[in-house]
């Protein structure tokens, strides 16, 4: 390794003492300034990716054969920084399902048009949307404003709140990387990208690790006002309005646990009921029904109504912690016991007895026509005597006595080969 970086090293000056001096130094600058944003990034990763067992995606997509290079060096230099203090697996631009959902996921686009087709072009299965999600831009420039508000709206739109954006500005002075967030929730806004806070990491300065780059942004929503759908389902759910309000006034066991949290984050509850006369309804990737339609058009930002957890909704909805656990209880009478020849019987299916008779039998008639014929000294040998009590001694598992000596182990084994070249044939066939 360190003849490597002496060789490199070596042939970067070569090539620096041959080039005009403006060249050189913008060539010196941008590896510094990728350099300093692979290290900001590795620091992020090292700081938050702090759960061994989940999955860290890194998708990369750049307008542009120079984008491409920028992005495989700084990720290249990434994964050399912290290959020895982060322990959880990499898929780099993977889109295998096998791998699992990525709970910390790395985005590296060089402008908003290549954001906006990696997004289109990986749904959200791909990914955790409750987890953290870095967008690194690997502009020259600082991204304006506009672009990264954009940006945050996209991910709001689909749900996504853990997210920061990193992109960095080349300097002749100094590099800098500028870290953009935003809170969906705030005093002037609820439930949108607002305004835009950003913290900025100077190369040579000290890394301020009292910024929470990834805060939980849910956890006091100022008292904005937050949709939720209901239906009637007592007790959990009473409806004590009036005909031409009856959400005014819910009561019940959810909806008193539904209060208690609302007094926990700081947010007013806002009851909304199915249009469609279904109460749970049923729940389709399109033309869903009920309580179901409600949540996945997002006409409501959650629903109650002793709603259970299964894999079909969990599939296509984000679902909460379960509060309440049903239990069924299985009772089963001791009954009769088996009797001897029930015990020897019923391991075994009618079907089975019957091929078990009908090829004894057939062994048995077999017998017969060797010894009337007299085949017995061409086909078994004469060291066989009582053939019938070799039958029935192999019935039960007991080994032979006196095994054949002519024509019928030829004929066993020639059988068994015939039978395995058969197998191996038809497997070839399906494969």
């Amino acid at each position: 390794m360190y003849g490597l970086k002496y060789n490199n090293t070596v042939l970067l000056l070569i090539v620096l003492v041959f080039m005009p001096q403006n060249r050189a130094q913008l060539l010196l600058e941008s590896s510094l300034d990728i350099t300093f944003l692979a290290q900001s990034i590795a620091s992020i990763i090292e700081r938050f990716h702090i759960n061994t067992y989940s999955t860290n995606q890194i998708k990369s997509l750049a307008i542009g054969a120079r984008g491409i290079s920028v992005h495989d060096d700084i990720i290249n230099d990434v994964l050399r920084m912290i290959s020895e203090s982060i322990l959880s697996p990499f898929h780099l631009n993977s889109s295998n399902k096998q791998h699992g959902i990525g709970f910390y996921n790395m985005l590296f686009v060089n402008n908003y048009e290549a954001f906006e087709k990696l997004l289109n072009d990986n749904d959200t299965d791909s990914f955790d949307v409750n987890g953290l999600l870095s967008i690194v831009i690997t502009n020259p420039k600082i991204l304006e404003e506009s672009k990264v508000r954009r940006i945050f709206q996209d991910a709001w739109r689909i749900g996504i709140t853990n997210i920061i954006i990193i992109t960095s500005n080349m300097s002749q002075k100094s590099s800098l990387v500028r870290i953009y967030t935003y809170m969906p929730y705030h005093l002037n806004h609820c439930g949108e990208v607002g305004a835009i806070s950003y913290h900025d990491i100077y190369q040579n300065s000290s890394t301020d690790h009292s910024v929470n780059l990834f805060p939980n942004r849910l956890r006091n929503f100022y008292n904005c006002s937050l949709k939720a759908g209901t239906f009637e389902n007592k007790p959990f759910i009473i409806l004590k309005g009036t005909d031409y309000n009856p959400v005014a006034n819910v009561e019940g066991f959810e909806a008193k646990l539904i209060e208690i949290v609302a007094n926990k984050l700081n947010f007013q509850i806002n009851y909304m009921l199915p249009t469609d006369g279904y109460q749970w309804g049923s729940l389709e990737e399109n033309n869903s029904t009920g309580l179901m339609r409600l949540i996945q058009d997002r006409k409501v930002e959650f629903g109650i109504s002793t709603l259970a957890l299964s894999k079909s909704r969990s599939t296509l909805l984000n679902a909460g912690i379960a509060h309440y656990t049903s239990y069924c209880t299985l009772a089963i009478s001791q009954g009769v016991p088996y009797t001897a020849l029930e015990k020897l019987i019923r391991p075994f299916q009618a079907s089975v007895w019957f091929a078990l008779i009908l090829l004894l039998c057939a062994t048995v008639i077999v017998i017969f026509i060797i010894q009337k014929f007299n085949w017995k000294n061409k086909l078994v040998g004469t060291n066989v005597t009582s053939p019938l009590m070799g039958l029935i001694e192999s019935f039960f598992g007991e080994s032979q006595r006196r095994v054949t000596t002519r024509n019928v182990p030829r004929i066993t084994l020639l059988s068994c080969t015939a039978k395995s070249a058969a197998q191996s044939y038809s497997r070839c066939r399906e494969s």
